[in-house]
């Protein structure tokens, strides 16, 4: 099971201690979240931040400091399939020297974006995947949900309950979360129930206890096709 844990956006941090221990850092608008994983195991998650130069592919966005073989699988809402990327030796021609890349490094790993990622074998029992970069500014962020499956995360790096977020909130009736934790799925389902008080049929949630971590992304099933808009829930940066 992966191991995330966080502190308070706009909370600066003072001391070394903070800095070696806390999985989820922002000082000065720029931030990391930390992601303890288990070898050859499947992990949803997110990238919460802006890259601070480049664009956000897996070499910026995850870097060369991973297990060879770790794998990466961004899913394409509209067409409903993966696009993959692998950290992988090869030799490079011009040099005749081995060399390490990611087999496609064009994946759009954007702020936000949700993909699997499968670390590669390691003689570590755990391996730490970062997410670094500029902590998101900006007053709101939008999300397009497709029709089908979305893998997707929230928009900022926060902890924010389930039936918070503008998606929860604009859902129809059959729509369902998936949130996986590395072993099982925790699962909601946006139905109609009778109110037993009023008798009257009401609309809700039917796990209303789920909760986005940072760095945690989830399958998002839907009808229809919307437009969601999500506010900044700091104030600082």
């Amino acid at each position: 099971m992966k191991k995330v844990t966080a502190i308070l956006l706009g909370t600066l941090i003072a001391s070394s201690a903070a800095l070696a221990q806390d999985p989820v850092l922002s000082r000065n608008a720029v931030g990391y979240v930390k992601v303890e994983t288990v070898p050859e195991q499947f992990y949803l998650v997110r990238n919460d931040f802006i890259p601070m130069s480049g664009s956000p592919i897996p070499s910026v966005v995850l870097g060369t400091n991973v297990p060879l073989d770790t794998q990466v699988y961004l899913f394409d809402a509209d067409t409903q399939v993966y696009q993959t990327s692998t950290f992988e030796e090869t030799l490079d021609f011009s040099t005749f020297l081995t060399v390490r890349k990611w087999s496609d490094d064009t994946l759009d790993l954007g702020q936000g974006a949700g993909f699997w990622i499968k670390p590669g074998a390691s003689v570590d029992p755990s391996v730490f995947v970062y997410f670094m970069g500029e902590v998101p500014s900006d007053q709101s962020a939008t999300n397009q949900i497709m029709p089908g499956f979305n893998l997707i995360g929230f928009n900022y790096p926060v902890s924010v309950m389930w039936t918070n977020t503008e998606i929860a909130k604009t859902a129809a009736v059959g729509d369902t979360v998936f949130k996986f934790d590395g072993v099982s799925y925790q699962t909601s389902t946006y139905e109609e129930q009778l109110d037993f008080s009023t008798f009257l049929t009401v609309t809700n949630w039917s796990d209303a206890s789920l909760e986005i971590n940072p760095g945690e992304a989830f399958w998002y099933s839907s009808g229809a096709s919307r437009s969601v808009t999500e506010s900044k829930p700091y104030d600082w940066p």
